[in-house]
């Protein structure tokens, strides 16, 4: 699966994310937070922090991104800059979502594909 498209953040105090194996709570057990004040790009499995990357965020600038999933590998490419990668499992056919908290976000071009 490939989720492609670009996204603009309101503010750099809150945060947004994609979320998979998402339940009624609209939240996935795993979960790719972009986090401005903190200056970076984070994964977590049910809750816990798995990986992270260091990334300077502008509000109000628009980032394209790319996030490929592939078995049990996903990876996230945003701005041909910087590569989130991780193990994950059973996220196929499994809902996923986007949210943000403390902040309006805005996403263009969104793409899903399936091979």
């Amino acid at each position: 699966m490939k989720i492609s498209g670009s996204i603009s953040f309101s503010n750099t105090t809150g945060m947004a994310s994609l979320g998979f194996n998402a339940g009624t709570d609209k939240n996935g057990s795993y979960i790719i937070r972009f986090e401005p004040a903190a200056k970076r790009i984070a994964a977590y499995n049910n809750g816990s922090e798995i990986t992270r990357v260091p990334f300077n965020f502008e509000a109000g600038k628009t980032y394209s991104f790319s996030l490929v999933i592939d078995n049990s590998i996903a990876a996230l490419y945003l701005n041909n800059e910087v590569a989130l990668t991780n193990r994950v499992y059973r996220v196929q056919d499994n809902a996923w979502s986007l949210r943000a908290d403390k902040m309006k976000i805005v996403v263009n071009d969104l793409k899903i594909s399936a091979h």
